[in-house]
């Protein structure tokens, strides 16, 4: 008997080829299947699977074969764990009403599952295919398990697939030379899970809808990578992802939370752009912790719930502008006023920088340091009672004061000075009258706009 032990555990029960130690469908072939070398095995494969479909038996597991195609209905499940096709396979239109097991199957050639109908389990794990797949127009009814495969071809599609229950594609990778994958208006009814995924050049999620939880947690888009037009239904979540260059999430609708979390948009040695105009987020859009290498653009963008850049971090000032503007005007529109200020300070930080650096560096002393764009009144009173401390040790150490002996006089008279007219019913020595001057200029400015910066503040 054959020598081959099936997973559970039992011996394959087909006699075995002459001088060697398993059946024809189980003896691999010796010379990347050289139809010189082993063109008998490849008819005695051939007439071995033939004689099973007949029969109605699909179980192939652990198969070496050089070619196979299925008839359009199957009846049961379909078992093709760790089998290894050398050519071309199709499964095309093919309705199982079953289970479909490919767990651990190697196709070395084009493979074509377009039309399939999966009625029960799909499981693709660990499974490799070396050259093109297609699962176009793929319906699976039940769960879709894809984790750890690998399509090191240079096209794979799941265009208009439907994912009736869960879909899992963690741990799967597409080759670095892989110049499309398309899931193209693919319908993920259930959760579906890209984690720790890494997709090749180029990745089309364009109109595809995701009705639950979709979550890429880690993933890494090598290319270009579109979302424009894909619905998601519930949470979409991007933590921790890194998109390689152009990312186009244009006119998306995310129903639920959108989650980038520590997402790296691009890297420092190419640009790209990053597209979000016109999408809708009907909840939170929390970009805490991101990085932004690449161009982005959000203006306009729809929004009910909050935009979260907290954290964020972005290669250019003008980005940094827009991105802020966005989120302070929908903290605004939430009432969340003290959020608002912190993004119209960012807002402002960005639009600086991109001023001449002449202007850039007296606006970030002035306008930004002390007085905080006007939305940092702590930051205005502290410089200002450093004024006053400055001043004062200025005066104790020059003795400035005509009858003045006791540092906390001098103390008295700087804060007197920098708060309100005249100089507390003391008399300074006129060399340093010019120096009491200033500071009451510039004192009594920095009181009156912390008093208004605290109004406008706490007070709104």
């Amino acid at each position: 008997m054959c020598d081959y032990i099936f997973r559970n555990g039992e011996n394959c029960q087909k006699p075995v080829l002459e001088g060697h130690n398993f059946c024809p469908l189980h003896t691999p072939f010796t010379n990347d299947a050289d139809f010189q070398d082993d063109g008998w095995l490849w008819l005695l494969k051939e007439t071995e699977v033939s004689h099973k479909i007949k029969l109605g038996d699909f179980n192939f597991e652990g198969a070496k074969l050089n070619w196979f195609q299925t008839p359009i209905q199957i009846t049961g499940d379909i078992n093709f764990n760790d089998a290894e096709i050398n050519g071309y396979a199709s499964f095309e239109n093919v309705k199982i009403d079953g289970d479909a097991c490919f767990q651990d199957a190697k196709f070395k050639g084009p493979v074509i599952f377009s039309g399939m109908e999966i009625t029960k389990f799909a499981n693709f794990n660990g499974a490799e295919f070396l050259e093109n797949v297609s699962f176009d127009n793929v319906h699976f009814h039940k769960d879709a398990d894809f984790n750890e495969a690998k399509f090191n071809g240079e096209i794979t599609s799941f265009f208009k697939a439907i994912f009736i229950n869960s879909a899992w594609f963690n741990d799967v990778k597409f080759g670095e030379e892989a110049e499309s994958i398309n899931f193209n208006q693919a319908i993920f009814k259930g959760c579906v899970w890209f984690n720790y995924t890494q997709f090749g050049k180029n990745v089309n999620f364009k109109d595809s809808k995701f009705e639950s939880d979709a979550l890429f947690v880690r993933t890494k888009f090598g290319g270009s990578t579109t979302f424009s037009n894909a619905e998601f239904g519930r949470r979409a979540g991007f933590t921790g992802a890194e998109f390689g260059k152009d990312v186009w999430f244009e006119d998306v609708k995310f129903n639920g939370d959108a989650i980038f979390y520590d997402v790296k948009f691009g890297n420092r040695n190419c640009g790209g752009n990053v597209v979000f105009q016109g999408s809708y987020f009907r909840r939170d859009a929390k970009f805490n912790g991101a990085l932004f290498f690449s161009n982005l653009s959000i203006i306009p963008i729809h929004s009910l719930g909050s935009v979260n850049l907290s954290g964020t971090m972005f290669s250019s000032p003008k980005m940094k502008e827009d991105a802020c503007r966005v989120a302070k005007n929908q903290c605004i529109n939430l009432g969340d006023n003290h959020e608002a200020d912190i993004y119209y300070y960012n807002e402002m930080e960005g639009k600086r920088k991109q001023k001449p650096k002449c202007r850039r560096w007296l606006e970030y002393i002035f306008i930004q340091s002390i007085f905080g764009y006007g939305v940092k009144p702590l930051r205005t009173f502290c410089f200002w009672v450093v004024t006053i401390l400055i001043f004062a040790l200025i005066y104790y150490n020059f003795q400035t004061l005509e009858s003045g002996s006791e540092f906390f006089e001098y103390l008295y008279f700087s804060a007197t000075t920098a708060m309100t007219p005249g100089f507390g019913g003391y008399k300074v020595i006129t060399p340093w009258q010019l120096l009491a001057l200033i500071e009451a200029f510039f004192g009594t400015f920095m009181w009156a706009a912390f008093i208004t910066i605290f109004a406008r503040k706490y007070m709104r």
